[in-house]
């Protein structure tokens, strides 16, 4: 993660001093805090809504309701709703606590163009180099792993998949090579998983769960990237597994879109990669029930596209 320059000083300003916040660092996805008070805490910022905020706030310019402004389409029940469905399926003891609250994050000039880039510096510049603003966000609250603190001692190992690269998706000759780049890209985690002889058991049980998780809700989890699904072994050296980060970031709303919604197919890769890597695995592993396109809202009465890619606007 990259720190921002003068972030620091940012962070001890009201109203996030009551929480204790120490900054952690900026992420693909999240801002991230730990709380003084207890280092037991992560504090999350979804990076992407918050630099569609400022930027929607930016092109109307009225920086005196910045600090009133309010972010409607985040639902904190039906984040809860998520949470519940996935310990439901997984257990309570394999979900870290976790909890979601309303809170303003206060910025300044030099990080809003961190946030929004170099590209939007024409909407910055307006702003006052000395103000403090303040944008109200959902804030995520988790429980740090203790494997992630001491991944020696727990023999920590992970469950996850890196996702193509959005250019080399849509630089591809049309969708069907793009897919067929993402079956042979997702062959590493397929291969890395499959053999993983001391984890075999604990993969295949985690991959029934997120098949059981996906044909309850028409959902996708979060196993790209590293860390969001840990295995380790217990303090009685029995394998377990913790889910640290699996709701997609971002809002409920976007992900949960059919194909046909999908005009410029922006989550297509996403939801394939997905889709190939645990249909896959399951396939390997043997397991029967195996996750089928119809089960995710998404590919719901709906064929996989094939033919040139959409034209994107803007």
């Amino acid at each position: 993660m990259e720190k921002p320059a003068n972030l620091d000083s940012i962070i001890e300003s009201d109203p996030l001093k009551q929480y204790s916040l120490k900054f952690v660092g900026i992420g693909a996805e999240n801002v991230c805090f730990e709380t003084s008070a207890s280092v037991k805490k992560l504090i999350k910022v979804d990076l992407g809504v918050l630099r569609s905020k400022i930027f929607d706030l930016l092109k109307n310019l009225d920086t005196n309701n910045i600090s009133n402004h309010t972010y409607q389409k985040e639902k904190i029940q039906e984040y809860n709703k998520q949470q519940n469905d996935i310990k439901e399926i997984f257990g309570d003891e394999h979900v870290l606590d976790m909890g979601v609250f309303r809170s303003k994050i206060p910025l300044n000039k030099e990080l809003i163009i961190d946030i929004l880039g170099e590209n939007r510096l024409c909407l910055v510049d307006r702003l006052d180099d000395d103000k403090n603003y303040e944008i109200e966000m959902l804030i995520r609250t988790q429980e740090i792993a203790k494997e992630i603190q001491d991944p020696k001692y727990f023999q920590t190992e992970d469950y996850s998949t890196n996702i193509i690269t959005e250019d080399n998706f849509r630089n591809s000759i049309n969708i069907q090579e793009a897919l067929s780049k993402i079956e042979t890209f997702s062959q590493t985690f397929l291969n890395e998983k499959s053999t993983n002889y001391k984890y075999l058991e604990l993969i295949k049980k985690i991959t029934k769960k997120i098949i059981q998780y996906t044909k309850k809700t028409g959902s996708m989890l979060d196993i790209f990237g590293p860390n969001n699904i840990t295995m380790f072994m217990d303090k009685d050296n029995n394998p377990s597994f913790h889910l640290l980060d699996v709701i997609m970031p971002g809002s409920i709303e976007y992900w949960n879109k059919n194909i046909k919604q999908d005009i410029d197919l922006s989550l297509l890769r996403h939801y394939y990669t997905f889709y190939y890597c645990i249909k896959g695995l399951a396939e390997r592993l043997g397991i029967e029930n195996n996750l089928q396109l119809e089960d995710l809202i998404y590919f719901q009465n709906a064929d996989i596209p094939k033919g040139e890619f959409p034209k994107i606007e803007g």
